[in-house]
């Protein structure tokens, strides 16, 4: 069973996940980001403001390829792109842990492929204008509390 997940706005996935119902299934999911600096002989040390290198991640090819498709082919973005990371917490069904919600998203590149005996996979990479992350730490009760949520905006190098 999946524990990591994606949603696009208007695109319909086939996760039957409690909760996640019609979110595409995820098989990895990665986000970087990087900051340059640099270290002084006798002075002090700084870093530049970081600049997110996009998100990427696989899955296997769906009911949401073709809208994905469309809009990737076309230079449209998609308003919102959420992923979720869950895991089983002691309630009836699986908690998110993870949160980030992406606004103003566009499909930066796409592959596809399978392998003999395979479900054919994709892999695609993702910009966004903001990024909104959010993490829940677990208590020894088994409950989720978030340790809170950081705002980056691409466009004006701006956190919150």
């Amino acid at each position: 069973m999946a524990d990591m997940f994606i949603r696009f706005d208007g695109v319909d996935g086939e996760s039957q996940q409690k909760g996640l119902e019609k979110w595409i299934e995820l098989a990895s999911f990665n986000m970087s980001s990087a900051a340059s600096g640099s270290t002084i002989v006798g002075g002090g040390s700084g870093v530049g403001k970081p600049s997110i290198h996009g998100v990427s991640f696989s899955t296997i090819a769906g009911r949401h390829t073709p809208t994905i498709n469309q809009k990737y082919f076309k230079g449209e973005h998609f308003p919102v792109v959420e992923v979720k990371y869950i895991k089983q917490t002691g309630e009836a069904s699986a908690e998110t842990y993870y949160h980030l919600k992406m606004e103003k998203v566009f499909v930066t590149s796409m592959q596809n492929g399978k392998s003999e005996g395979s479900l054919g996979g994709e892999s695609m990479s993702l910009t966004a204008e903001t990024y909104e992350q959010e993490y829940f730490t677990q208590g020894a009760d088994g409950k989720l509390t978030s340790v809170g949520k950081t705002k980056y905006n691409e466009k004006t190098n701006e956190s919150s």
